[in-house]
Parts: C-alpha cells; sequence; structure tokens
C-alpha cells in the first residue's frame, strides 16, 4: 500500500511522477528558448507582424490534424512511448533549426524562411501525438485524491519553463548569437529525453479489442460537448486567449515600442510565467475550493484587462506588470480547465478526451498567435492588441449568460459530476 501523502512536495515523493516532471520541464525550457530566437530573427528579418502570425499557423495546422489521432493512439498504446517518440522528433528538428540558424548569412531570406516553417511544422505534428499522451500518462503516475495538486505542479512545470527558457534564450543571443541559443536548446532537449526514459511504461486500462479512430474520437467529442462543466471553460478559455493573447507580437514590442533588444524581449516573454508560477505556488498550498465557476470567469476579466493596460503602456515596467498580471490570471483558468478534464473524465477515455481538449489549446494558443499577427497587419500593433483584450471580456459575458451551471460550479459539482 502507498505511503499517505500529505504535503504537495510529497507528490515529489514519487520517483516516476519526478522524473516525468523534470522532463517536462526541460522540455519547456528548451521550446521556449527556441521559439524567442526564432520570434526575434524572423520579425528582425521581414519587419512583418503577419511572419509572427504564420508561425503559430505552421505549428497549429499540423497538431489539430494529429491530435484526435494522438488521442486515440493514446487510448491504445502505451503512452510513455508515444511522448519519448514525439521527443525525439522535437529534439531532431531543433538541430535542424540550428543548422538554419547557423547558415543565415548563406541562405536566401525565403529558403531560410522555408526551413523554419518546416521545423515548426515537424514541431507542430510531433505536439499533436504527444499532448493527450502527456495529459493521460500523468493521471497513471499520482493517487486520484492528489490530482488537483499534481495539476499545479504540471502548470507550474510549464510556467517555470516558460520563464527560464526565454530569458536564458534571450541573453545567450543577445550576448553571442542566435546559433549558441539553439545549441544550448537542443542540449536541453537532449536531457529531457534522457529524463522520459527514466519513467516505465505503465499497463493500459482494458478497452474493446473493436474500438476504431472515428467511433473513439467522436466518443470523446460527445464526452465534451455533453458536459457543459467541461465544454464551457474549455471553449471559453480558447476565446479569451485566442483574442487576448500578446506573445506572438512581443518581438514588435520589443523592437519597435518598448524598444528594449532581444535580451528584453526575453525578460517580457518570460513575464507572464512569472506572474504563472507566483499564482500556481499559492494553488499547489491552496487548491481551488468554493465557488469555482464565479472565480474563473473574474480571472478571465483580469486577463483581459491586464492585455489591454499592456498594449496602451510606454513604460517597460508597467509592461512588464500587466504581463505578468495576466499570467497569474490565465493560470487560474488553466489550472481550473485541467481539474475538470482530470476530474470528471473516466480512465479509459482519458487519451481521446485530451485530445478534444488539445485541439481547443492549440486553437487558442498557435491560432491565436495568426490571429494576433493578421490582426496586427490590419489595425497596427496596438490597436490590435486592445481589440483582442476587449473581445476576451466581451466572451466572458456570453458564457456567462450561454452557462449558468459554470457560473453557478461549486468544487462539489466536480467531484459529483457524472464520470460515466
Amino acid at each position: 500500500m502507498k505511503k499517505p501523502l500529505r504535503s504537495p512536495y510529497d507528490l515529489l515523493a514519487i520517483t516516476d511522477y519526478r522524473n516525468f516532471l523534470l522532463s517536462r520541464l526541460l522540455l519547456f525550457i528548451g521550446l521556449e528558448m527556441q521559439f524567442i530566437v526564432i520570434g526575434w530573427l524572423l520579425y528582425d528579418m521581414t519587419k512583418d507582424p503577419l511572419i509572427l502570425g504564420i508561425v503559430g499557423l505552421c505549428e497549429a495546422l499540423p497538431a489539430l490534424l494529429i491530435t484526435p489521432f494522438g488521442g486515440h493512439f493514446a487510448d491504445k498504446h502505451d503512452r510513455r512511448s508515444i511522448v519519448k517518440w514525439a521527443f525525439i522528433v522535437a529534439f531532431i528538428s531543433t538541430i535542424g533549426l540550428v543548422f538554419t540558424a547557423s547558415n543565415l548569412d548563406t541562405l536566401e531570406k525565403q529558403s531560410a524562411l522555408y526551413l523554419i516553417y518546416g521545423m515548426i511544422i515537424i514541431q507542430g505534428f510531433a505536439r499533436g501525438f504527444a499532448g493527450p499522451a502527456m495529459m493521460a500518462l500523468v493521471v497513471q503516475l499520482v493517487p486520484r485524491e492528489r490530482i488537483p495538486q499534481s495539476t499545479a505542479f504540471n502548470s507550474s512545470a510549464w510556467q517555470i519553463g516558460s520563464i527560464a527558457g526565454p530569458a536564458i534564450g534571450g541573453l545567450i543571443f543577445g550576448f553571442t548569437s542566435a546559433t549558441a541559443a539553439l545549441v544550448v536548446a537542443t542540449v536541453i532537449l537532449g536531457v529531457s529525453l534522457s529524463m522520459l526514459f527514466q519513467v516505465p511504461s505503465y499497463p493500459m486500462p482494458e478497452r474493446k479489442e473493436q474500438d476504431r479512430f472515428k467511433t473513439n474520437f467522436i466518443e470523446g467529442w460527445k464526452f465534451v460537448r455533453g458536459n457543459q462543466l467541461v465544454l464551457a471553460p474549455i471553449s471559453m478559455d480558447m476565446f479569451a486567449v485566442l483574442f487576448g493573447g500578446a506573445v506572438a507580437l512581443l518581438p514588435v514590442f520589443a523592437s519597435d515600442i518598448l524598444m528594449v533588444g532581444p535580451q528584453g524581449l526575453g525578460i517580457l516573454r518570460a513575464a507572464p510565467s512569472i506572474g504563472a508560477i507566483s499564482k500556481g505556488y499559492y494553488l499547489a498550498h491552496n487548491p481551488l475550493r468554493g465557488r469555482m465557476g464565479s472565480k474563473f470567469l473574474w480571472s478571465v476579466i483580469g486577463f483581459g484587462g491586464s492585455i489591454i493596460i499592456f498594449a496602451i503602456s510606454k513604460n517597460v515596467i508597467l509592461s512588464f506588470a500587466m504581463l505578468a498580471l495576466s499570467g497569474a490570471f490565465d493560470n487560474i483558468s488553466v489550472i481550473i480547465r485541467a481539474q475538470v478534464v482530470q476530474l470528471v473524465t473516466p480512465d479509459h477515455m482519458r487519451g481521446r478526451v485530451s485530445a478534444v481538449d488539445s485541439m481547443f489549446i492549440i486553437s487558442s494558443n498557435e491560432i491565436g498567435a495568426f490571429e494576433s499577427g493578421f490582426a496586427a497587419k490590419l489595425m497596427g500593433t496596438v490597436p490590435s492588441v486592445i481589440f483582442g483584450g476587449s473581445m476576451t471580456i466581451l466572451t466572458v459575458g456570453l458564457t456567462a449568460m450561454l452557462a449558468p451551471k459554470l457560473r453557478r460550479a461549486k468544487f462539489e459539482d466536480l467531484q459529483q459530476a457524472n464520470i460515466a
């Protein structure tokens, strides 16, 4: 019998979960280092904000295409092996980015763009397989009653990676070169892969042999669609980030508005995660209880408001503070959504339901990056971000009217939700 866990940090005594969490953290650090370098290089080469949006589209479209299959695979095959091969692909593609960055002086601009886009597309396919498998695997690593705490740790690992990655990448890039930053990112991804190899495979839940992809994905979608407490938060979170995200345009703010260079870009990119990890630390010790639905709605309003203030700010300290505040508000919605999906989903459906959830996440983040770049091209950078923050707040009002169960939801509602 497993020893009962009393402190949130007791989770780190579970060796398999600790190795998984460290691997996940290093993965995010390496990828965030890579993205900060790519963003600056592309904007420096083209001075076109739409190019930054196209990067998001290159990752989103293959991920959206593959994620449903990834959920199906995660419910049929060893989840650890799926994540392992996806990490290997991400590692190899980063080596391709090192080659591209080291040969920018000899490559034509168009060829360099195509190579960068190609590597991002490959990573999008890898993400489509890895996302559902990682969400499903982590639930096998911890006791069910500690899922809320593990959710906070998982989110914090992502946020710490989003702090350290841009900061390290921006500093290395600013003081040395893009190639050096990408080489360090590749090494970190290699260490992440080695930590994942320390996590053993876990037996899969029993399932019907005749289950097919089409049936499985439809079942996952029906499960999400039929549960307002699941559909409402992931839908609203998707639209809030889709319109309200300003991260894709940070190279423009750093270069042309705040004028802080690649080092400052790294710090600005890390700001939302600094706010998020602070909130995540608090929530790891004080898990969300009570009227979670209203807390969720107010946090998204706060997210939209902080993005609007960031857009009009010309002071780098205020801009940093607003980005940090947006991250703190956003992390509340991330943790609530993750807890809902993990707590109310039967284990044999976790992969396919996680696939649907992943599709919403990809739509909000990467397609949101394209929306940001496209809107900036049409309206200008600052007006487009103000518009996005305003649309985020409007989304909250519509959700509150259309999803009364979410508005009134308490923590007890999740524990008693129908998981049949």
